[in-house]
């Protein structure tokens, strides 16, 4: 890895924290009381950064290394949330152990259909 990379590594994962930190105000801002104790808006990043990622792996096989670093693994590195999902699995156990069954189970199922249909798109 040179310094040209980490470059566009950080200035991506600038970016994609940012976007996801926007979401989840967003969303927990405009659906506060229809949303309940569910994590939906760590489910919606998680399978549209899998969404992203299925698009993006398949289309930079020509596509220029820098795009490549800032976007896959700068920008949606930044944007998913794979420890907030953990945190917040644990955190349903608490109240809820077959919420958090279904919150982790349905997290991994949708982000892998996501990243599927991304790659069927593109073929």
């Amino acid at each position: 890895m040179n310094w040209s990379s980490i470059f566009w590594v950080a200035l991506g994962s600038v970016f994609g924290t940012a976007a996801r930190r926007q979401l989840s105000v967003t969303s927990l801002t405009h659906f506060r009381k229809s949303l309940s104790r569910f994590p939906w808006t760590t489910l919606l990043i998680n399978a549209s950064g899998c969404f992203l990622l299925g698009l993006t792996n398949n289309a930079w096989i020509t596509a220029h290394a820098s795009l490549r670093w800032f976007v896959d693994i700068g920008f949606l590195g930044g944007f998913t949330t794979f420890s907030t999902f953990v945190y917040e699995t644990i955190q349903l156990t608490k109240s809820s152990k077959r919420l958090a069954l279904f919150y982790g189970f349905t997290s991994v199922a949708v982000s892998l259909i996501a990243f599927s249909l991304a790659t069927w798109l593109l073929l």
